[in-house]
């Protein structure tokens, strides 16, 4: 299913997006949608949404409240909380296969340690060939860089947006 912005509406914000494919369940104004900003999901949640035809819908999204700040979405691919959750590439088994993970959509997850305690949330990516690193911004406002590797991955919450990882000592 893609969603796209395809024209502002109005003076306040307002937005008409575009649905292409199978809408399996509404759109959610208790989760939040993404759209991307210099390659980073910035998340947003849905004031209104207004069926407007078989495949368009009228949106108001929180903090665009003006006519240019929708102008600035025009265009723009809108993904929806399960199609951000979409990191992982998984086996036949079930399982993760080794290294096919999205560190851009990660950014905004919570992340926990071994012992289950709160690290910080993950504010950017390094994605350096084999040797991916997060950046965490942690409780006391430090910028901590943390490596990944599937080795690491304790436990991955995609709907409660929760990455448990083992974290190597020293590095918090």
């Amino acid at each position: 299913m893609a969603i796209k912005v395809l024209k502002s509406y109005g003076t306040q914000g307002d937005v008409i997006i575009s649905i292409t494919g199978n809408l399996s369940k509404d759109i959610s104004t208790s989760e939040p949608v993404f759209i991307n900003f210099d390659e980073l999901p910035v998340p947003f949640f849905i004031e209104k949404i207004e069926q407007k035809g078989s495949s368009k819908y009228l949106v108001k999204l929180e903090d665009i409240d003006t006519f240019a700040q929708a102008e600035e979405i025009v265009g723009r691919e809108i993904y929806l909380n399960d199609s951000m959750s979409d990191i992982y590439e998984y086996d036949d088994d079930g399982g993760i296969e080794d290294g096919d993970y999205n560190l851009e959509a990660l950014v905004g997850f919570k992340l926990h340690n071994q012992e289950n305690e709160y690290v910080g949330v993950i504010s950017g990516y390094y994605d350096i060939p084999n040797n991916p690193c997060l950046e965490v911004r942690s409780n006391d406002e430090r910028d901590i860089i943390i490596p990944l590797h599937d080795d690491l991955i304790l436990d991955f919450k995609s709907r409660k947006r929760i990455l448990k990882l083992q974290i190597p000592e020293g590095l918090i």
